[in-house]
């Protein structure tokens, strides 16, 4: 035991050892409360006003309960827009999560009519359901897929095959011979 002293003593006589161990034990507290926060980082892809190209934000939030109850935070929390200036919003402000639910790594996510406003074209509706679906699925990999409804209704069913925002990323696509 006294050697182990010793050797504590002469180790914190450097100014560089002081250092050093000041910053671990920095570095171990910012962890811990990190840690024990109950808070978890998520990324939201907004799109910026001045050249429509993606902006990344990344927010620490809450963690609630349950992977329906987390995964309805996020789409809430897209919905309400970015925190930083110079991004716009993917949909209208009154746009609104009305239900979701998660079956079989299935999320069935269903809102409000007002996201499909301003109810211009097909592919004004369709890109902001594909980054919030891309957002859903980086954010959740327990999800393997995401089926979009607006007011109840699925946007954009083509006879043949579903719409790109129900795109399930497990499913290859075709390809072509040239």
């Amino acid at each position: 035991m006294k050697r182990l002293l010793l050797f504590i003593q002469r180790f914190f006589r450097k100014p560089q050892n002081r250092r050093l161990s000041a910053l671990v034990a920095l570095g171990l507290v910012a962890l811990a409360d990190a840690a024990l926060s109950g808070t978890a980082r998520r990324t939201f892809v907004f799109h910026r006003l001045h050249n429509g190209r993606p902006a990344v934000e990344m927010r620490m939030l809450h963690i609630p309960k349950g992977l329906e109850a987390r995964i309805a935070q996020y789409v809430e929390e897209t919905l309400l827009g970015p925190g930083a200036e110079g991004s716009g919003r993917l949909f209208d402000k009154e746009a609104s999560l009305e239900f979701l639910m998660v079956r079989d790594a299935v999320a069935y996510v269903d809102l409000s009519p007002e996201a499909a406003l301003p109810a211009g074209t097909e592919k004004a509706v369709r890109r902001p359901l594909r980054i919030l679906r891309d957002g859903m699925l980086r954010n959740f990999p327990a999800l393997d897929k995401v089926v979009f409804f607006i007011g109840g209704q699925e946007p954009y069913i083509d006879d043949d095959e579903a719409s790109e925002a129900s795109y399930d990323p497990a499913k290859k696509p075709k390809s072509v011979d040239k």
